[in-house]
C-alpha cells in the first residue's frame, strides 16, 4: 500500500497546522478578554444612561421629596478668590440651564434631585452626575493579564491592538470590570442602594451579556484558528486579511 503526503497550500506540514488550529481554539488570551470586557463595559454603559438595569428593568425615579441644593465649583477653603470662584461657577450653570431653581450664593436650588436632573436635560434616571468630579460611569476600568483599558471606548476602537485577533495573544483566564479610587464608593451606593439611595443594579452581568461574551471569544478563537496559527505567544499574523474584516466581529 502506497503513502500519502498532506501539504499545506503553502507547502507546509499539514498535521502541524491542524495541531496550531486546534491549539488555537482552546487558548483564551488577554485580547480577547479585553475585547470582551470593552464590550461589557460599553453595554452597561449604554444600558444605563439608557435607564436600564443589568437585568433590564428600568431604574426607580430620581427623588421628588425633598429640594436639592447644587454647587457647580465644588472648591473646599472660605477666602475670597474661592467665594467669588463659586458664585462665578453658580452663575454661569444657572444661565446654561435656563434659570431654573433659585440661585444662592454659591448655588442653586431646586426643588428636587429629579427637578435639578430636569433641568439639565434629563427626563430619566441615567446615574450621570451634575457635578464637575469625574463622572461614574467615565470611571469603569478592564483589566486582564497585566493590561488595562479606562476611560473612553473610542480609544480602544481607534488606537489599540487589542481588537486584533492575533495581538496581546497571551494566555490568559481571569478578566476584571471595576471601579477604583474615589468613585468606587459612589458606583457601590447606587448599585446596591443606601438609606437615602434606591438599589438600581446597572453594575452587572446577565445571562445575555455572558453569552454575548463567549461567543465573540470563540469567534475570535475560530479566526486564529482559521489562520492555521496565532496561538498564544505566538507574535505572527498568520491570515491578517481574516482578523481585519469585520464582518467577522461578534458586534457590541
Amino acid at each position: 500500500m502506497g503513502s500519502a503526503t498532506f501539504t499545506t497550500s503553502s507547502g507546509g506540514d499539514a498535521g502541524a497546522a491542524i495541531r496550531q488550529s486546534l491549539a488555537a481554539l482552546k487558548v483564551i488570551t488577554v485580547g480577547d478578554l479585553l475585547y470582551v470586557g470593552e464590550g461589557y463595559r460599553s453595554q452597561i454603559r449604554e444600558d444605563t444612561f439608557n435607564g436600564i438595569d443589568a437585568n433590564g428593568v428600568p431604574f426607580a425615579p430620581y427623588s421628588t421629596r425633598s429640594p436639592y441644593y447644587l454647587y457647580p465649583n465644588g472648591a473646599v477653603g472660605r477666602s475670597p478668590a474661592v467665594k467669588a470662584a463659586k458664585a462665578t461657577a453658580s452663575a454661569n450653570r444657572f444661565a446654561k440651564t435656563g434659570r431654573i431653581g433659585i440661585r444662592t450664593a454659591t448655588g442653586i436650588k431646586y426643588e428636587s434631585y429629579a427637578a435639578a436632573k430636569a433641568a439639565h436635560g434629563v427626563g430619566g434616571v441615567n446615574l450621570y452626575g451634575m457635578q464637575q468630579h469625574p463622572h461614574m460611569l467615565d470611571a469603569i476600568v478592564v483589566r486582564a493579564g497585566g493590561s488595562e483599558i479606562s476611560q473612553s471606548a473610542g480609544a480602544f476602537f481607534s488606537g489599540s491592538s487589542e481588537m486584533d485577533a492575533f495581538q496581546a495573544n497571551q494566555e490568559c483566564n481571569a478578566l476584571a470590570l471595576g471601579f477604583y479610587g474615589d468613585e468606587a464608593d459612589r458606583a457601590k451606593g447606587n448599585n446596591e442602594g443606601t438609606s437615602t439611595i434606591p438599589a438600581r443594579f446597572f453594575f452587572g452581568l446577565s445571562a445575555a451579556r455572558i453569552a454575548w461574551g463567549e461567543r465573540a471569544i470563540a469567534q475570535r478563537m475560530l479566526i486564529r484558528a482559521k489562520a492555521g496559527g496565532g496561538t498564544a505567544g505566538s507574535t505572527s499574523s498568520p491570515a491578517q486579511e481574516i482578523s481585519d474584516d469585520r464582518n467577522d466581529w461578534v458586534p457590541f
